[in-house]
Formats: C-alpha cells, sequence, structure tokens
C-alpha cells in the first residue's frame, strides 16, 4: 500500500499529527508520503520544508508547481502517480489530504477480502455535483460532472494509475484532482467500489 497525502508546505503541524496518529503505525511494506508542490515559496518557508524533509524523509516534492488548489489536477495527473508507475512496485495507492483521518489497518483488512487486484477504483462516490463555475468550466459535457469518487480519499490499483500515467498527455485537465480522476476513469471497464466509509465530508 501506497499511502500519498496531498498537503501544503504550511500545514506541518497537520503533517506532524498525521505522523504521531495515524501513520505512526504502518503495517509492513506499507509507504506513506506527503505530497506538496514548493513553487513559489519564500526562503524561509523552503528552509523549514528542508529542514523538514531531513527530519522525516517523507515529503514528495515539486519545486514546479505552487499549492492552489486548481493546481492539484497538474500535480495529481503529471508527478505523483508517474513516479508510482515508473519506480513503485504497489497493490494499491490511497490518495488523502492532510485534514483527512485514515483507518490504515481496516484499510488493509478490507483490501484483503477483494476477489480482484485488477481495475479497482475505490472510494466515495458523487454523481450530483456541479462545476464550480459551469459557464468557466474546462470540461463542456454537461451540467453536472461524471461519477467521482470523492478527493478527500480514494484508492486505485496499479493498472489504473498506469493508466492515467501513460496517458497523462492525452487527458484533458480539470480544475479539480479528484473530478479528473473520475473523468479519465470513467470509460474505462473496472472495479468500481463506492463505499461510505469513504465520505469524508461530514
Amino acid at each position: 500500500l501506497v499511502i500519498l497525502v496531498h498537503s501544503a508546505p504550511s500545514n506541518a503541524e497537520r503533517r506532524h499529527v498525521i505522523r504521531a496518529k495515524w501513520l505512526s503505525a504502518l503495517p509492513p511494506d506499507t509507504l506513506a508520503l506527503f505530497v506538496m508542490g514548493t513553487g513559489g515559496l519564500s526562503n524561509v518557508a523552503t528552509w523549514n520544508i528542508q529542514q523538514e524533509q531531513r527530519k522525516h524523509s517523507d515529503l514528495l516534492l515539486f519545486d514546479g508547481v505552487t499549492e492552489d488548489y486548481f493546481d492539484l489536477t497538474i500535480r495529481q495527473s503529471n508527478h505523483p502517480k508517474g513516479i508510482l508507475h515508473d519506480n513503485i512496485d504497489f497493490k494499491f495507492v490511497l490518495k488523502a489530504d492532510d485534514d483527512t483521518f485514515v483507518r490504515v489497518d481496516l484499510l488493509v483488512q478490507e483490501s484483503q477480502k477483494l476477489k480482484s487486484f485488477e481495475r479497482i477504483y475505490w472510494g466515495y462516490f458523487s454523481g450530483h455535483t456541479r462545476p464550480f463555475d459551469p459557464s468557466a468550466t474546462d470540461v463542456k459535457l454537461c451540467d453536472l460532472h461524471i461519477s467521482y469518487a470523492k478527493g478527500g480519499g480514494y484508492i486505485l490499483s496499479p493498472d489504473l494509475v498506469s493508466f492515467i500515467a501513460e496517458n497523462q498527455e492525452r487527458l484533458v485537465s480539470h480544475k479539480a484532482e479528484d473530478v479528473a480522476v473520475g473523468l479519465w476513469l470513467g470509460p474505462l471497464k473496472m472495479n468500481r467500489l463506492h463505499d461510505r466509509r469513504f465520505d469524508t465530508e461530514y
């Protein structure tokens, strides 16, 4: 299991709490990384991030990406998934936000019950979300987004990660990372696992 926690350079306290709480006793063969962009940081902020990385070695940093919510798709599609695809052997990747609490032990137990480990897209799916600004959306399909797993936490199997990594130049970008993943994977034949326990909004 690879856990990618989207964070921001200024959220050091959140990362400290996560390390002390739900990342404190990871099962064997589990890798957890905090993913963030460092573009446009001040010298002080950059130094703080460097010190944190020296201490914990669990930050996945991208210099050319700013920490704007609408830049997450660029980071999600072009960077972490490509790194996983090229460098890490894994069964699942969990994408989570740094304000999400994950029961990693339960997650691992539930994953072991799956009959197949192929084409898994697992999370809390929403099919009634409207674009932030329908008149300016960069994907003009209809007035609602295609069903997608909400971004507070969802899981992908390696073959779906590879599909995104290998086709990123052909995939349409979107302002919201979780919407983009749902859009990209929507036409594929896969095991879409709707699970209310992944509802992180409330």
